[in-house]
């Protein structure tokens, strides 16, 4: 180990501040230093303070969104050390309701166009509204290219005759890549760069021709891929990436993009980390509602709470083919909305705002 290093915080790590957090004076970097025994060591200028082995600097941070640098200056010997992290700012901790694999419901679209005046014909689209009128709530869609069910279809089949419409609820409904299909799992975990580019590319381009915009937030299916996958999503103008980061009573980290245990643990304190390798920002999921009913749901907010008390922003997860009855392969969840409500009331009662990830990760943190 280099004789002076920042053990905290991780370069690329994304501190949120809310207006709340300035209120108590902790928009700060929290940083901890390993440096030798008694020598004078600073950060930004900022005297550390030596104790149980290591150094510690609180710097102040502000309300400005963007890179911040931290420099630890060993005054004894003379070395220094720098990290680069991200301050992103929004006035109320916020959370949103991110849906996986839709396609089903832009099918049903498509081909009743002729009968639809609006997407909220559909029943799907419908109960979304629903959430959204009742507690303003906002939602993002990842979807498929292509299903081979019900006759099989594709986003190229999707009228744009609702473009308007879509340019009208994109304050609180988003649309984004996921994956080519439904099948095989794990699509990108050993993907090249060309076949990643291909498919992101395609549903983007569909998405902007029949919505009238592109998106820089998504999940990718199943939730990994090769760095070069990861490039290739960049390129096609991704910048911030859901994963669901999940920790295995093994002490395994999974579906998280194969990042280190140390990348992941700073993701789940910080809410979002920026990886230098790829400059991708990663996020993860706080509960996928369609595995746990209502009360596990509201257990499991509760536990990350306590947990990462430091996450300001919270992401609840669903599937869009668990809504249907009769669907060949899947389990339809009869309390489907319902899930969905007691994770948005679980989060208004407890302080968080319906919110989009752009909203807090601007263009200032690319």
């Amino acid at each position: 180990m280099d004789s002076l290093k920042f053990r905290k915080p991780l370069g690329g790590t994304v501190i949120c501040i809310t207006d709340e957090v300035i209120d108590r004076g902790a928009a700060v970097a929290d940083c901890i230093i390993h440096a030798p025994a008694e020598h004078d060591i600073t950060v930004n200028g900022i005297e550390c303070i030596e104790r149980n082995g290591a150094y510690f600097a609180t710097v102040p941070l502000g309300k400005k969104a963007g890179k911040v640098e931290l420099v630890v200056t060993d005054n004894t010997s003379g070395e220094s050390d720098r990290v680069e992290v991200y301050a992103a700012y929004t006035p109320k901790k916020i959370f949103r309701v991110s849906v996986d694999d839709n396609i089903f419901a832009f099918q049903d679209i498509a081909q009743h166009a002729d009968e639809y005046d609006s997407i909220f014909d559909n029943e799907y689209f419908a109960m979304y509204r629903r959430l959204h009128e009742d507690y303003g709530a906002k939602f993002h869609f990842n979807l498929f290219y292509t299903t081979p069910r019900n006759g099989g279809f594709n986003l190229s089949q999707f009228p744009d005759k609702y473009k308007e419409e879509w340019l009208s609820i994109r304050d609180w409904l988003t649309l984004s890549f996921h994956a080519h299909a439904d099948s095989p799992a794990n699509p990108y975990m050993h993907s090249s760069y060309d076949e990643v580019y291909r498919d992101c590319k395609q549903v983007m381009d569909e998405i902007e021709r029949f919505a009238g915009y592109r998106g820089y937030v998504t999940t990718l299916h199943y939730c990994e891929a090769t760095k070069d996958g990861i490039r290739a999503l960049y390129d096609c103008g991704v910048r911030v990436l859901l994963g669901c980061f999940e920790l295995r009573p093994d002490g395994k980290h999974v579906i998280c993009y194969s990042v280190t245990r140390e990348q992941f643990d700073t993701v789940k304190e910080s809410s979002f980390w920026k990886n230098p390798e790829t400059d991708m920002i990663l996020f993860a999921t706080d509960v996928v509602l369609n595995n746990h009913p209502c009360h596990e749901i509201i257990q499991k907010l509760e536990r990350g709470a306590e947990d990462y008390p430091d996450r300001n922003f919270v992401d609840m997860l669903i599937h869009e083919q668990l809504f249907y009855k009769g669907l060949p392969g899947f389990v339809h969840i009869p309390d489907y909305e319902e899930r969905i409500r007691a994770g948005i009331e679980w989060c208004l009662a407890h302080g968080y705002v319906p919110g989009l990830v752009h909203e807090l990760i601007t263009e200032e943190l690319f």
